[in-house]
């Protein structure tokens, strides 16, 4: 399997910008949900685990007003 730099480096990717909507605790985990700009509306929020991982290790939370890149490739 590719490493992250190599897909995010392939021609087959898209990148998105985004601003961190609001925090939603749940029993499992905790959700941060991500409008992503210029989106059609039934697509515009995402949700993903918070916080999240660094590549170093590291955990580093997201917060509402955050803006974030989204970066998706094919693998």
């Amino acid at each position: 399997m590719p490493n992250k730099t190599t897909a995010l480096n392939s021609k087959s990717h898209a990148q998105f910008m985004g601003t961190v909507r609001r925090i939603i605790p749940h029993v499992e985990c905790t959700w941060a949900e991500i409008s992503v700009d210029h989106a059609d509306d039934f697509y515009r929020d995402i949700r993903v685990r918070n916080p999240l991982q660094n590549e170093d290790g590291s955990t580093t939370s997201l917060r509402p007003g955050d803006r974030v890149v989204i970066n998706i490739a094919r693998i």
